[in-house]
């Protein structure tokens, strides 16, 4: 099973998702785990060894460029 975790760009928001990707990893833990963050924040997850992969993005990105990163996720 794979599980992507989208959407957190502050440092603040990615420490709280830490809980959920502890939850996440006791329900599944065969499961790969990839988080999609701002550049700011990939370093709360970079040591982690719960999450298979961190994309990290430009929040001042054009959204072209964006959804350019979506699509070579699959």
């Amino acid at each position: 099973m794979k599980i992507l975790i989208i959407g957190v760009s502050n440092i603040g928001d990615c420490i709280l998702t830490t809980g959920v990707v502890e939850g996440i990893y006791q329900k599944f833990p065969s499961a790969e785990i990839d988080v999609v963050v701002g550049q700011r924040a990939k370093g709360v997850f970079a040591c982690d060894d719960r999450i298979n992969q961190v994309i990290a993005y430009d929040k001042k990105a054009r959204f072209s460029e964006k959804i350019k990163i979506f699509k070579n996720l699959r």
